[in-house]
């Protein structure tokens, strides 16, 4: 067994086991949530489309959102679960095109300008990856409805979404060879760390305050350290920056 395999079976024994054996023990709930129309045929457009299969990954965050929310005592309204789910499927997809090899320079570049003008209910509304401005609408129909109402929680979100979107650009235009010891690690941190904190919040927009907004700010720091340790190996071989680089 090589370095690399040896690296990739001991997280799957502390994570994957781990994790397996801990739900059997707390009995965790399940919820059964189903696609929306409009969801659902949004995620067929991307997987025609583009070959990224996300359906899975929005059912299990639609759950995941519905779970948080009644953890509140909040039993109805999956709208801000479906809100949610739309953030989260927009960051993974712009993710996931930025980093694929498959995607033209230019190609990335369309996406980099999305990510640029996530405030612009215009922008590439009919242009290439228009399947991203479909998902940012939805998005930005949300929180402005919501905002108008809850102006303090609208620019606390907002604040939130920007410092992902800047960390993903950051990530975009920068590598590991220009990885100097005295970077801003929010810069690579936030992606992870502000996009987990903004989508839990979206989730729970109606009722959340400062204790559930240190709470998702725990939950991002958590997911951005694990998501980073599982690639490891991966950025270093793809010359990726990596939070790890400021542990080690």
């Amino acid at each position: 067994m090589t370095k690399k395999q040896r690296y990739y079976e001991f997280l799957y024994r502390r994570l994957v086991l781990n994790h397996v054996e801990w739900n059997g023990k707390e009995k965790f709930i399940h919820r059964e949530m189903k696609l929306s129309p409009d969801l659902k045929e949004l995620l067929d457009q991307i997987a025609v489309r583009y070959g990224i299969t996300f359906h899975k990954n929005a059912v299990l965050n639609l759950e995941k959102f519905q779970l948080w929310r009644e953890n509140f005592g909040v039993f109805e309204d999956s709208e801000n679960a479906e809100a949610a789910t739309y953030f989260v499927l927009y960051c993974c997809l712009a993710d996931k095109i930025l980093d694929a090899q498959r995607f033209t320079r230019q190609e990335k570049e369309i996406v980099y300008q999305d990510i640029k003008n996530f405030w612009n209910y215009s922008y590439n509304e009919k242009g290439k990856f228009s399947e991203l401005y479909k998902i940012r609408k939805k998005t930005l129909d949300f929180l402005t409805r919501k905002g108008k109402v809850q102006k303090e929680r609208y620019k606390i979100l907002r604040d939130k979404i920007d410092r992902a979107l800047i960390s993903e650009c950051f990530m975009y235009n920068y590598s590991l060879k220009d990885f100097k010891s005295d970077m801003d690690m929010h810069n690579i941190l936030d992606k992870s760390v502000e996009f987990v904190s903004a989508s839990f919040l979206i989730s729970i927009w109606d009722i959340f305050g400062k204790e559930e907004i240190e709470t998702t700010d725990l939950i991002g720091e958590i997911f951005g350290y694990m998501d980073d340790i599982c690639d490891y190996v991966l950025d270093l071989e793809t010359g990726t920056l990596n939070l790890a680089l400021f542990i080690c």
